[in-house]
């Protein structure tokens, strides 16, 4: 399905969409982007979000050239209009196929093989993303993966037999699933008039750590105190509602479909973690492949989010929620946003218990090594 700059398409997931809610969605690209095919592999990653979530299976999708209209943001929303720009997009998908081909390519057992092998592989993936820190082993890959993923989510691949490419496509596509759903999750909210499509509590909500972190945000306990946006929080929270909507739709069918599920469950809870702390984009006035922790006022301070959002990955069933690169950049965060704006430098009860044992251990004076992140249950 090629779309041709500037035209109007509607894109249908099924023939009663018509007679439902339609939204629009304006995606605009780079010049450079105009011949990429991860172009078609994301509009029905963004539209399966919207599915899932309220039923609006309809989207009228308009494409066209970046240029000074376009909010200068990964994704924007107002009532029944959402604009993102592409390259956030290809991003998320470049760097999860570097999870999974890495992770099929070298027959992990799990997750925790696969974080000591690749130091901090978060970094690794968004460097491989972002060109550069090219992975010759991975590469070769991409248009393979491209074109079984669009076959796939049109519809027109049969049952899988997981050879390499089915099992590396399983992989990359739940990974990028939890990304999009914290993503198109968030703007869903807006483009609803800042309502939730989804009334289902998150974890968060039910724990009452929402409501903690609501009151670490707003007070000086660990940072100082700062009063985000109350129709951004919110948006976050429908974002977690999406996330854990997932867990209702595991891999299943195939062999290693446990192993599998695990591994993209973590995956996708580093690139959150790494993408809530680093902005969901890059930046043009930073040096390629280097990243900061940028400040956004309206939202709530970035630790939190990843806490929230990576954290809403994970089932009940794999404590600890947070784990392996993302509790190291949990930890990073902190530390971070500790010398940009301090507070008391209380880390809570309520957040370590979010973390492996390890962290608590190590923020108490023992070494920090790479158990203190490990990721086999507390």
């Amino acid at each position: 399905m090629r779309i041709p700059v500037g035209a109007m398409v509607l894109a249908l997931l099924s023939p009663a969409a018509a007679a439902q809610q339609q939204i629009e969605l304006s995606i605009c690209h780079e010049e450079a982007e105009l011949h990429e095919d991860w172009r078609r592999v994301s509009l029905y990653q963004v539209a399966r979000v919207f599915h899932d979530g309220s039923g609006a299976t309809a989207l009228k999708v308009r494409r066209a050239v970046c240029n000074e209209t376009m909010p200068d943001t990964t994704c924007a929303a107002i009532p029944n209009h959402m604009f993102c720009r592409q390259e956030p997009f290809t991003r998320m998908n470049r760097a999860a196929s570097w999870y999974a081909v890495r992770f099929v390519l070298e027959n992990h057992t799990g997750y925790e093989g696969f974080r000591l092998t690749h130091e901090r592989p978060a970094l690794r993936a968004f460097r491989y993303a972002d060109g550069s820190e090219p992975d010759p082993d991975v590469s070769p890959w991409q248009g393979l993966l491209r074109d079984h993923l669009a076959l796939k989510l049109a519809g027109d691949v049969g049952p899988e037999h997981l050879s390499q490419l089915e099992a590396m496509g399983l992989v990359q596509d739940r990974i990028v699933a939890f990304n999009m759903a914290a993503i198109v999750g968030h703007e869903s909210y807006h483009v609803a008039g800042n309502r939730c499509p989804l009334a289902e509590p998150a974890r968060s909500e039910r724990s009452g750590l929402f409501s903690h972190i609501l009151r670490l945000q707003t007070s000086d306990e660990l940072f100082c105190a700062e009063n985000p946006d109350p129709n951004e929080i919110n948006a976050d929270l429908c974002a977690m509602r999406h996330v854990e909507g997932l867990h209702g739709s595991p891999l299943s069918g195939v062999d290693d479909a446990d192993r599998l599920e695990d591994f993209a469950q973590r995956a996708a809870s580093d690139m959150i973690a790494f993408q809530t702390l680093t902005g969901f984009r890059t930046f043009s006035d930073l040096p390629r492949g280097a990243y900061v922790i940028p400040e956004f006022d309206q939202y709530l301070n970035p630790v939190y989010r990843l806490t929230l959002l990576a954290g809403a990955v994970s089932t009940a069933s794999t404590a600890p929620a947070l784990c392996g690169d993302a509790s190291g950049l949990f930890v990073h965060g902190v530390q971070t946003s500790f010398q940009t704006c301090a507070g008391d430098g209380q880390v809570s009860d309520e957040l370590l218990a979010e973390m492996p044992p390890g962290v608590e251990t190590s923020w108490n004076g023992a070494p920090w090594t790479t158990e203190s992140f490990s990721c086999l249950g507390r």
